[in-house]
């Protein structure tokens, strides 16, 4: 150090001096933006820049990705930080240093989300305007409104069809007992008490009707009386 305060520093190819009192704080506010955008560890080429895409749509299977973002200063850029948060997943912002300017997320449920992040340049001046990136994951057709409606349609239809099986069956139960109660109010259900027939015979109405037939059997063995 001089005697007017000069403060020097030597190394390998020489020495630096400086005054302290020259030295100024960086005061610039770096912006910060989007490097790439990988799937599986993949770097996805979107046939433009990052930093002018908003929106990312991923398919349900593309659901683990990582996000490399970095501040534009570099005056000292290892001394950067940053902070970044996926909206719905993150409860907080999540705090990096410049090794570390990549957000990674795995397994994440189809639906719409949003990342943000923030960066500071060396001396800890942070850009408290977020960048914003809009990610997308579809569902796969199965988790679609309209499958489900589609899969409640044709539900409802096989239950309405079961319905009226139903009915058709109790409808017909119900008509051939309507028939059998028909038929014995009719018809004789005992041997006629007349000493002057010759043959006689009754008639049982069956329960079950598989067309119009007449079944005739006698009831002895001198084939006097028959059903």
């Amino acid at each position: 150090k001089s005697k007017h305060g000069e403060l020097f520093f030597g190394g390998i190819n020489g020495f630096n001096s400086f005054y302290p009192q020259n030295i100024e704080e960086n005061n610039y506010i770096p912006p910060i933006v989007l490097t790439s955008f990988k799937i599986f560890n993949k770097e996805i080429d979107f046939s433009k820049p990052l930093t002018s895409i908003n929106e990312i749509e991923l398919s349900y299977s593309d659901n683990v990705f990582s996000i490399d973002f970095a501040a534009l200063d570099f005056s000292a850029p290892e001394k950067n930080k940053y902070k970044y948060m996926l909206e719905g997943i993150d409860k907080d912002w999540v705090f990096v240093n410049a090794d570390k300017r990549t957000a990674s997320y795995t397994t994440l449920s189809p639906g719409k989300y949003n990342f943000y992040v923030k960066g500071s340049n060396s001396d800890g001046q942070w850009n408290e305007k977020e960048t914003k990136l809009e990610i997308n994951i579809i569902p796969p057709f199965w988790q679609r409104l309209w499958f489900v409606f589609l899969t409640g349609c044709i539900l409802l239809g096989l239950i309405y069809l079961l319905y009226l099986r139903r009915l058709r069956i109790i409808r017909m139960k119900v008509e051939l007992q309507t028939a059998h109660e028909a038929q014995l109010s009719i018809m004789p259900l005992s041997d006629p008490e007349n000493n002057k027939l010759e043959i006689s015979g009754i008639c049982l109405p069956a329960f079950e009707v598989g067309g119009d037939f007449f079944d005739y059997f006698w009831f002895d063995k001198n084939e006097i009386r028959f059903g």
